[in-house]
């Protein structure tokens, strides 16, 4: 959001510039460099993210729930499943999710449980900056 706040602004005042209102481009850049400065500074422009991407490798037990829905529980918020893919002559899946923390300090904790979970094989977590709840 904030980057599109900056492409439309560098374009007004360029075109401020270029037709010759110097003043106006000079007054509106300061005026809306202290604004995103106080705005940021505040925190309402930098809000903390918690949405990462999971990725894991998993062998699924035939009539039982997944072990690691009851890691999510414990530290997400929420989790949707994006993509399953498996491989031919292997009954491993791997599993990509978009999971939301509950605390962004326990991402270290998010992985050591889904790695002790059973039919858990790799598990891989990444910050993911393009996801938009």
């Amino acid at each position: 959001m904030q980057d599109v706040v900056f492409i439309f602004f560098s374009l007004a005042a360029g075109m401020a510039a270029g037709v010759g209102m110097y003043a106006a481009a000079f007054i509106g850049t300061g005026a809306v460099g202290a604004a995103l400065l106080l705005l940021s500074r505040l925190g309402s422009l930098a809000q903390k993210r918690r949405e990462y991407l999971l990725l894991l490798s998993y062998l699924p037990v035939a009539g039982e729930e997944a072990p690691y829905l009851q890691v999510f529980k414990t530290y997400c918020t929420t989790h949707q499943l994006i993509s399953v893919k498996s491989y031919e002559g292997s009954e491993e899946h791997e599993l990509s999710f978009h999971v939301h923390l509950r605390k962004e300090e326990q991402a270290d904790e998010l992985i050591q449980g889904l790695r002790q979970a059973p039919g858990v094989q790799n598990v891989n977590l990444f910050f993911d900056e393009e996801y938009v709840a």
